[in-house]
């Protein structure tokens, strides 16, 4: 049986210093020379005809792998041994160095992400995916569109967003703006994208928002929002708002209700696709029992015979469609009452504010808004401790008599 042997190139050993690889020549007949550092393992020099250059050499699953550092002078001796402590620390975790390189130069930029990734998932599984678009192509795109993901950091990603606030834009903009960015990189995460190791903004907090104007209309002014209303050029108009004021719908929950929707036996709305993307149910109260019968009538009146076969609650009388939009004779009508701060979101809050101011406990406000989340409820707790502080007030006037009254001709101390 033939004998084999095997032939181990020895490179030399030498203390890396500045001044000792800059006087290192290469020898005769040879196009390269190497050598590694006697303190740091796995740290290579190799001179060449076009310079030094540093590199670590390490052994990964009973192979000896290679990966650069980069050029002496450009790089530094110190620079070269962190970088090698650094890579040693990967194998040690039972890292691959050079495959993670090789896969993070492989990386979708943002904007190849964004476009061949997530806006075909957006436009699949969000109803706001459009808004996603505008977010991203007005403020996103230019600063991080040409960056690949794996080199967008967390101080990139903050600086951002300081930018932001510092332009002007509101805290709640800037926070959207960093919740887009979340989670484009939880997605990315997800889906094991190539490069892609850590979310950026995974750890930086929301800017605290003050600046949330809670807008409520008594019973003086919705007298005169109703008088407004019955000006109106849009008949429907007045039927709108009072199904809004009675129901706490959104708007385009109350724009698209179809009859089919509506079950006057059990006295419940069904909301086929809310703002959440599941179904809803809204009670409906005796007061909204009695609109949507006027409402029956008014359509009749407007529609004629068509009415019959119109699906929509609210329908424009020109298409027989839901209304696109009724902000022009909204904004006519509260600015006609007085009332040009008061937006249609607004008798949403309303709604709410009377339940609370009425005693109903918020966890019941939230399940007849729709709120997927208490937090969004207890916007309205202030106006609770009001009516509990109202309250009490019961207790103090029952008991009032108890109090120790002045003895008529002595003096206090």
């Amino acid at each position: 049986m033939p004998i084999r042997f095997t032939y181990v190139v020895a490179i030399m050993k030498l203390d890396f210093a500045h001044n000792a690889l800059e006087a290192l020549t290469i020898p005769e007949n040879k196009v390269k020379t190497s050598f590694t550092d006697k303190r740091i393992r796995g740290l290579q020099f190799e001179l060449r005809q076009t310079g030094g250059f540093f590199s670590f050499r390490y052994t990964y699953q009973h192979k000896q792998r290679s990966i650069p550092i980069g050029k002496f002078g450009v790089i530094s001796v110190a620079d070269a041994r962190k970088q090698a402590l650094s890579l040693a620390r990967m194998v040690a975790l039972g890292q691959d160095p050079l495959q993670i390189k090789q896969d993070q130069g492989g990386c979708l930029s943002l904007n190849d992400f964004f476009l061949q990734r997530y806006l075909s998932f957006a436009k699949a599984t969000k109803r706001s995916w459009k808004s996603d678009v505008s977010l991203y192509n007005k403020h996103i795109q230019k600063v991080f569109g040409s960056t690949k993901l794996n080199l967008i950091s967390s101080t990139q990603v903050q600086s951002f967003l300081y930018k932001k606030i510092a332009d002007g834009f509101a805290k709640g903009t800037v926070n959207r703006m960093l919740s887009f960015i979340r989670h484009v990189f939880n997605l990315a995460l997800d889906w094991k994208l190539t490069g892609v190791q850590e979310n950026p903004a995974k750890c930086i907090k929301s800017f605290e928002e003050n600046n949330k104007v809670e807008r409520y209309v008594n019973p003086d002014e919705a007298l005169v929002l109703k008088q407004a209303l019955e000006a109106s050029a849009n008949a429907s108009l007045k039927f709108i708002i009072a199904f809004l004021l009675v129901t706490g719908a959104r708007k385009n929950e109350a724009l698209k209700a179809r009859w089919q929707d509506l079950d006057l036996n059990a006295n419940v709305w069904r909301i086929p696709l809310s703002k959440s993307g599941k179904v809803r149910h809204v009670p409906l109260s005796t007061t909204a029992l009695q609109f949507l019968s006027l409402i029956k009538i008014h359509s009749a009146a407007l529609l004629g015979h068509e009415a019959v076969t119109c699906p929509f609650v609210f329908p424009n009388p020109n298409t027989l469609k839901p209304f696109s939009s009724v902000f022009y004779a909204w904004d006519t009508a509260r600015k006609k009452a007085g009332l040009a701060d008061v937006r249609i979101h607004d008798l949403r809050h309303t709604f709410a504010s009377t339940l609370v101011n009425q005693g109903v406990p918020l966890y019941e406000v939230q399940k007849l808004l729709g709120h997927s989340q208490i937090r969004t409820t207890e916007r309205y707790a202030h106006l609770q401790q009001k009516r509990l502080q109202e309250s009490a007030g019961f207790a103090g006037r029952a008991f009032e008599h108890i109090l120790i009254k002045p003895v008529p001709g002595v003096q206090k101390l």
